[in-house]
This record gives C-alpha cells, sequence and structure tokens, in this order.
C-alpha cells in the first residue's frame, strides 16, 4: 500500500543516513558476531542475502523479533495452513535463540530466515529475493526501512499482537509525525488488548482492532519426557522451586531467599533458569559468593543430592524444568523489564510468583491474580515468604495451581464460544467444560458478563456460572456455596497465605444456599459446624462390575476417587496419581500400560480424566461415573425457586414496564422486535452506567475523539457566540453525552435534572456533572423551579431531560396515547421568550457518540397561556416520538410514561 501521509523530514533524515551508514552497519554486525549474538553460518541473511531459494507460489512473510513473539506466531502459522495449504510461509527474527527455536518447532512447509539489517540496501536484497505476497509483524518491531520497503513491495500489510510498552509510548509521543507514518503502513492493526489498543489508536490515528493476545494460544511449551522423569529421579523428595526468565538483579533475590528458606527446608533445590543462557556462569559465581553449590545443565552437570542451586542454563529447555516445579517465580517484573509470559507456567499448572513491573502482560498477570493463580512478591523476603508457604501448605499450592490451569484455559479461549463435543476436546476448551456438555448447553468465556450474555442470545432461561461465587461482573439470582465439609476453612488464611478467596462466614453471609460436601454425608455425618441445611455427597452410579484395578486420576483430591473405589468392591492393586487437569502425554500412557500389564490390572479413571485420554487410549480404560446426591433434593430445589421468585420482581419488574410500553406504542412491533430491542437496551443502559467514571475522557476533538458534532452552528451568533436557548431532549444513549459536548464548543449553560434516589449516588453524578459539564445545576421539583427561572434571567441556556412521567404534568399525546408530561420547557420558553431546540446523543458503537442539534422548535404564540404550553409541548412531544422511532434501542423505556389505563 502507499500512504498519502506526508513523509515527515526527520523520517526522510534517518533514512537518507541509514542509505549511507554502510560501513556502520558493516562495524554493528561483526560486533556482534565476535560477541556471539550472531550466527557465523547465516551472517549473509542479515544483510539479506537469502540462505535458500524462494518456493513456488504465494509467500507470506511473518517478522517476530525475539523468542516471545516467534513462539506465539507458531499455533498461527499452524492455522494458516489449515486454512491455506496453498500457501507458503517465511517466518524472521532477529536473534540466534529464536532461530535455533524455530528450526526445532516451526510445522513442515514454514521456513526461517534471519530479518535484515534496517539498512536500504539490505531491506531491498531480502524484498526482492523473497517477494512476499503479505506481510504480517508481530507485537512491536517498528524498524522504518523493514516497513516502509515492505509498504511499497507487498499487497497488504498487518500488525497483529500489537504491543507498545509505556516506555516506547512515552518515547514516540516526542516523535507524533513519525510514528504515524510508520504505522500508516499497515492496512490492519491489531493490538493484543484493550490498554495497547488504546496506545495504538493515539499513535497511528486510525483504527485498532483487539482479537486477544496470540501468546494465549500457544500450546504448552514442550519437553522430553524422558528427561523429566530422568531429572525427577535425581530431584527424588526434596522441596524444589523454579526462578524462570530471570534477569541480572533478581538472582540475587533468588540466592537470598533460598538462604532463607534454607532453615526451614535444609535440603531445599532452587532452580534458576536465566532468561540469556549465556549468563550461566555468572549465576553461578553468584552463587559461590553466597557459599551455595551451583550446578549447570549447560556443563552436563547432574543434580546431585549436595547442589543447592541447579542453574539451567540452556536453550528451549523451560517447558522441562516448569514440568519438574510446581512453584515459580516468573522474572523480569522486579527489575523493570515489564514480565515474562505467565501464561507458560499456568498451562502446566504451576503456582506464579512475580515482581511489580509486569506492563508487558498487564492484564494477563491481573487476571491472574484476580483467579487466585499468581502472587506479587517484592524483595527476597517476600519471595522467601510466598515460597516457604507454598512449599509448606500442600492445599494453597495445590488451589493455587489448579487456578494457573484454569486461567490458562481461559485465556487461550476468550470465547464466547459454545462447546461442541463433536467437535471440541478438552485441549480446546478444558476438560470440566467438555464434561459438562454431555448435560446441558455450555459457555466458556474469559469475560463472564460476555459469556452470560451469549448464553441468553442463546435462549437460555437459566444460567448456572460454575465456580463464579466471588465473581463480581454479573448479578446473580441465586448464589449456592459448596464447602468441604472435611476441611472447609483450609489454613484459615486468604489467598495468597492460604487456599480461601475470602473468610468463610462473609462467604456464608452472602450465600443463599450453602451445602456441605462430604463422602460420608451419606450417612448423616456432615459437619453440622458449617450451619448448612443441606449435604451432599459423590454416589457411583452405572459402574463397572467389581474387579482388579490400576486406578489413575489426575484430580484435586485423587484419594477420594481410590476410596471410592474400594468402598464400591473394586481391588485396587496400584493407585498412579497426577496433578489436577493433568495434559496425558505419550510417556504417561506408555507408564499406564506397563503398569496395568505388571498388576494384570484393569485400567479406571474418573470421567473427568476420560475426556483428556487421546481416542486411541480410552478404549483401554474404564471410567468410574458418579453424581452428587443431595439430603433433602426437594427442599432444596423449593428454596432455588424461592429464591428466584424473590429477586425476580427487583429484576423484571422493568423489563416488563418495558414490554408493556413497546407494545402500547408500537403495535405493529414483533415479539422478536421487542425481544431484539429489550437487548439492546439493556446493554445502552448497562453502558451507560460503566461510562459514568470515564465522562472526563470523553471528548470532541484531539487524537481520539469520542464526540462527533453537528448542527451547532445553528445558534451560534454572527460574533461566534452562542444564542440562549432551552436544549430538550430524552433519555437517548448516554444522555449525559449532549451537555459535556456543549460544554467543550463554549455553551454558558445549566443542567435541570432528577435527583437519584440514592443520595451517595447523587452526589457522586453531581460531581461528575460539574467536572464535565457545569456547575450550575438544579434537582427538578420547586426549588429547581426557582433556579431554573434565575438561570434564564441570567442568559443562561439550560438543559432539560423532558420524556419523564410528571403526575402533576398535562396530557399530552405521546407516540399515541396522552401522556403525563412536564410543561416546565415550554411555559419557561414563552415567558423569556427563548427558543426551544431539540438536541439529542446517538451511540454510533461503545463509547462513541454523534451529538446533533436541531432547528428550533417553530411556534407562534395566540395569548392564550394555557393553550399555548399545551400545543408547545405537544410539538416537544412530538419531537422526542421522532427520536424514539429513528432509534427505538437506544431509549430508555424503563419509565412509567403513560397511565395504565391510557
Amino acid at each position: 500500500m502507499t500512504s498519502s501521509v506526508q513523509e515527515p523530514f526527520g523520517l526522510k533524515i534517518y533514512r537518507a543516513a541509514s542509505s549511507a551508514s554502510e560501513p556502520v552497519a558493516e562495524f554493528l554486525l561483526k560486533r556482534r558476531l565476535r560477541s556471539g549474538k550472531e550466527d557465523p553460518a547465516r551472517i549473509n541473511e542479515r544483510r539479506g542475502v537469502a540462505g535458500r531459494e524462494r518456493p513456488d507460489g504465494m509467500l507470506v512473510w511473518i517478522h517476530g523479533a525475539s523468542v516471545g513473539e516467534s513462539l506465539s506466531v507458531i499455533p498461527l502459522v499452524r492455522r494458516l495452513q489449515e486454512l491455506r495449504p496453498d500457501l507458503n510461509f517465511l517466518v524472521t527474527t532477529g536473534t540466534v535463540t529464536s532461530a535455533k527455536l524455530m528450526k526445532e518447532r516451526l510445522p513442515d512447509g514454514a521456513m526461517h530466515q534471519y530479518i535484515p539489517v534496517d539498512h536500504p540496501l539490505f531491506v531491498k536484497n531480502f524484498l526482492n529475493h523473497w517477494k512476499p505476497d503479505g506481510a504480517i509483524f508481530v507485537e512491536s518491531e517498528f524498524w522504518p526501512n523493514l516497513i516502509l520497503g515492505a509498504r511499497d513491495a507487498v499487497q497488504s500489510m498487518a500488525l497483529v499482537n500489537g504491543r507498545i510498552s509505556p516506555q516506547s509510548f512515552n518515547d514516540w509521543k516526542r516523535q507524533p509525525n513519525t510514528i504515524r507514518f510508520i504505522l500508516s503502513a499497515f492496512d490492519t492493526i491489531i493490538a493484543q488488548d484493550y490498554q495497547n489498543a488504546d496506545r495504538l489508536v493515539e499513535l497511528s490515528g486510525g483504527a485498532v482492532e483487539m482479537f486477544g493476545n496470540l501468546k494465549n494460544a500457544a500450546p504448552a511449551l514442550p519437553a522430553d519426557e524422558g528427561q523429566v522423569e530422568g531429572l525427577k529421579s535425581a530431584i527424588d523428595e526434596r522441596p524444589v522451586w523454579l526462578a524462570a526468565s530471570t534477569h541480572p538483579g533478581e538472582e540475587d533475590i533468588v540466592l537470598a531467599a533460598h538462604k532463607i528458606l534454607q532453615k526451614e527446608f535444609a535440603n531445599l533445590l532452587t532452580i534458576i533458569a536465566p532468561r540469556h543462557p549465556s549468563r550461566g556462569q555468572e549465576v553461578q559465581e553468584l552463587a559461590t559468593a553466597k557459599q551455595l553449590l551451583a550446578r549447570r545443565r549447560s556443563e552436563g552437570d547432574d543434580i546431585t543430592k549436595d547442589a543447592d542451586v541447579y542453574i539451567a542454563d540452556t536453550l528451549g529447555e523451560l517447558g522441562l524444568f516448569y514440568r519438574l516445579c510446581n512453584i515459580a517465580f516468573v522474572g523480569g517484573g522486579v527489575t523493570p523489564k515489564g514480565g515474562h509470559n505467565p501464561l507458560e507456567p499456568a498451562r502446566l499448572g504451576v503456582a506464579i510468583l512475580h515482581g511489580p513491573h509486569t506492563f508487558n502482560f498487564v492484564e494477563t498477570y491481573r487476571d491472574m491474580r484476580d483467579a487466585g493463580a499468581a502472587a506479587l512478591v517484592r524483595n527476597d523476603r517476600e519471595l522467601a515468604t510466598a515460597v516457604r508457604r507454598l512449599l509448606a501448605d500442600e492445599k494453597t499450592r495445590s488451589a493455587m495451581s489448579k487456578a494457573a490451569h484454569v486461567a490458562a484455559e481461559a485465556s487461550a479461549h476468550p470465547g464466547p464460544l459454545r462447546v461442541d463435543a463433536s467437535k471440541h476436546n478438552a485441549d480446546d476448551v478444558g476438560d470440566e467444560a467438555l464434561l459438562l456438555s454431555r448435560y446441558a448447553p455450555v459457555w466458556i468465556a474469559r469475560n463472564r458478563p460476555d459469556g452470560a450474555k451469549a448464553a441468553a442470545d442463546g435462549n437460555a432461561d437459566v444460567i448456572i456460572m460454575d465456580d463464579g461465587f466471588q465473581n463480581p461482573k454479573v448479578k446473580k439470582t441465586v448464589s449456592i456455596l459448596l464447602l468441604d465439609a472435611q476441611d472447609p476453612r483450609g489454613n484459615g488464611c486468604i489467598f495468597p497465605a492460604g487456599p480461601l478467596r475470602e473468610p468463610v462466614a462473609r462467604a456464608q453471609s452472602r450465600a443463599d444456599i450453602t451445602v456441605a460436601v462430604d463422602a460420608d454425608a451419606a450417612a448423616g455425618n456432615a459437619a453440622k459446624h458449617l450451619a448448612s441445611r443441606f449435604s451432599a455427597w459423590l454416589e457411583p452410579v452405572n459402574t463397572p462390575p467389581a474387579q482388579t484395578v490400576a486406578a489413575f486420576s489426575g484430580i484435586g483430591k485423587p484419594d477420594k476417587f481410590f476410596d471410592a473405589l474400594r468402598r464400591k468392591g473394586f481391588t485396587v492393586a496400584e493407585t498412579i496419581s497426577f496433578p489436577d487437569h493433568h495434559p496425558f502425554t505419550q510417556s504417561n500412557l506408555a507408564a499406564l500400560t506397563q503398569t496395568a500389564a505388571r498388576t494384570k490390572a484393569q485400567l479406571i479413571t474418573t470421567e473427568k480424566d476420560f475426556v483428556r485420554l487421546p481416542n486411541t487410549f480410552k478404549e483401554n480404560v474404564l471410567t468410574f461415573p458418579v453424581e452428587m446426591k443431595f439430603n433433602a433434593p426437594t427442599q432444596l430445589i423449593d428454596l432455588i425457586l424461592e429464591a428466584i421468585d424473590r429477586r425476580r420482581p427487583a429484576l423484571m419488574k422493568y423489563q416488563q414496564r418495558a414490554i408493556t410500553n413497546m407494545k402500547h406504542a408500537l403495535p405493529d412491533w414483533t415479539e422478536q422486535d421487542i425481544k431484539q430491542v429489550m437487548g439492546d437496551v439493556w446493554e445502552n443502559l448497562g453502558r451507560t452506567g460503566a461510562e459514568y467514571a470515564h465522562l472526563d475522557k470523553l471528548h470532541i476533538d484531539g487524537k481520539n475523539p469520542r464526540i462527533e458534532h453537528d448542527g451547532f452552528d445553528r445558534i451560534r451568533n454572527q460574533d461566534g457566540s452562542f444564542q440562549q436557548v432551552i436544549f430538550v431532549t430524552g433519555h437517548f444513549a448516554n444522555w449525559e453525552i449532549p451537555a459535556i459536548c456543549a460544554k467543550q464548543l463554549g455553551v454558558s449553560f445549566g443542567v435541570i435534572y432528577r435527583a437519584a434516589n440514592n443520595p451517595l449516588v447523587d452526589e457522586l453524578i453531581i460531581h461528575k456533572r460539574a467536572a464535565t459539564m457545569t456547575r450550575v445545576q438544579a434537582p427538578k421539583g420547586r426549588r429547581g423551579a426557582r433556579e431554573l427561572v434565575a438561570m434564564l434571567r441570567n442568559e443562561y441556556s439550560v438543559a432539560m431531560l423532558v420524556d419523564q412521567k410528571l403526575n402533576d404534568g398535562i396530557s399530552v399525546p405521546f407516540m399515541g396515547r396522552n401522556a403525563m408530561t412536564a410543561p416546565a420547557a415550554a411555559r419557561m420558553a414563552l415567558k423569556f421568550n427563548v427558543p426551544l431546540v431539540p438536541i439529542r446523543a446517538v451511540r454510533l458503537n461503545g463509547a462513541h457518540f454523534r451529538v446533533t442539534v436541531e432547528d428550533a422548535i417553530q411556534f407562534e404564540p395566540s395569548g392564550d397561556t394555557g393553550a399555548d404550553v399545551y400545543a408547545l409541548t405537544e410539538k416537544i412531544n412530538k419531537k422526542l416520538e421522532e427520536f424514539v422511532r429513528t432509534q427505538p434501542a437506544q431509549w430508555l423505556w424503563f419509565h412509567r410514561r403513560w397511565p395504565k389505563d391510557s
């Protein structure tokens, strides 16, 4: 593509200077070669000289700077190959480490080359040889010669998983024309999250989309299963934890934490995997200085019993070490590097600790902490305290590990997505969702409100939110709390000190129903101290005949499964436990087969584990189905229905009122029309409520204007000032927007408003209006009437919402029915001879609006005040009716606008 934007002078200087700097580029390449940062066998690729022939056919070029970016594109390449098997793929990166990983992991049909240095000649060499048909840049590699050269050479370009760090954002803001010109080369820009989308919108001045983070969709890091088993054997029963992707300064903290922990865990093993393996010797010297014995993997050292620290200074083996440790400190966050990807350990069910500087993964780390999967540490003492707690408390560690795995699954499938057992497997949607889909439609969604809305759009009458008790984003009709009767409080501590999300007593006070879950509840032994009327237990149903079995399970408490087998009469020859949600590997399956043969026993597992097995292995395995039984199922169902009925009026009366209003006002509408508009009305109302906190960010100009406007010239005087008018409008879109727009254009006005029922909410709204619109505000009523007169006498314009019912108003037709209507706007217009000007907001998309000022309502007074007020009020209602019919989904239909018998 070509840009219509003129190339900035500074960028022209850069490109001219780089054209004349080939000797400098060569000098830098040679220096990097000497320091081991370049591959001598492939150094010419950095000059744009290809290391292989271009394949025939169309070629898509994908560029990622280093390890993280290149790994994130592998799932993208695989998916594109499925969709377009006719395409060839070229992946470029700039580091030796990433090149080695691409050699190992790129699928067949994709090839790797080093990216050329940003010199015009080198870029030209590269593009002339490869002649790519399309280019995809990943994250934030903005080399001008490369991008602008590609712009002129390829048919289309995209920036995907776009990211701008806070520092880069501030740097580029000092060169706004340059970055805007560079970004204009891309036909499509897709950000990895909303924060980066906002930054890219401001820098590019154009449209930016957001589909989620590519790194969320990456598979679990690979590992050699034989090496996993070998190292596990070497570690034996020693307590172990991992410090992964560490940077200079962080190893000091890790080693200091080790010294603190050693006082309690004498045989502790700390594994350190530095972000750059070349620093292995440096890390070993740091450990030696602290009188710690350190072994290095790159030197072929084994994990010996006397080793305090094992340094994993090899390439591409992080997946191996995450499988050895269920506790990991992820580096790059104590030092301000922005943090590294927490989803890599989370996919393997590892409890995560991290530092405060995580700006590269802000939303991911926040979601992890909210889910109870990660905890923040700032120094060696906090790190030691967190690791000690996880090493000592298996229940807290298990809860955190499970939360990490669940959070990783949610991030990989942000949804909303309806589970289809005929198409999806456990890797696609998670084992629990796949299992539940046998019994009812199941939706998975990272964002709970989006999932609930998708289920509602799918005609669900009742939505059951799994594991949603602590989730505040969706209002629940009924909350049911399940507690483990044998151990309801764990260690009694709130995460991250323990497994609890909140004190048990507080949770019970919030819950409508508490159920004590206990394997012995059938015998009436459920814990009475939980003050629960209801108890529940898992009861085997339709089980296979009792026989000799080898039982394996990867659930939260495998021993409960093994005990249930014994109670049912099975002879359990051997038990094999795996972590919760464990992804079974070929090595695991081979070991299970050997166990079955050695013990001459039938393999058996839970239904949850069964769905994670490969189809080819399932035929060798029996399942042990269970159902949850309740001590008083009828009373429980009655209580749930009572709770629903209690809340139904609060939730449904407004909807029913709105539906009734629509049927009377728009009799030609079908039920489907009403249902569709009703959903949009609720969505608009929800957005409006959420926008109150951000009214100060809605602007008519700037780099990212949220408000378009039209028609204000109708009320502008010749000298540029504004006439005094009475603005009349209704509850359309976000009804605060017209006043914000008027304020930013320089209109002097006051507002008349109806006070909120909650005094605190009313006070907050008044302060928001004062900050974003006007300090001249008056509530409806006698006081408001006096202040309205004062405003008009002082030549202020006035903004009024005139679409609400007023019991002591006048009966005037509205939408074909008489409606009790406030006459104040008409009365004041006549009294002060001020024009009545209709104004309204329309929501265009999300938090983007258009405000339109229409011509003043034309009216000739007759001299009969009562008749004139009625006639002018009728004209106002006709204008409102026009607005409603034009945008019915953006009007607030919930008012008691008409008498019941009209």
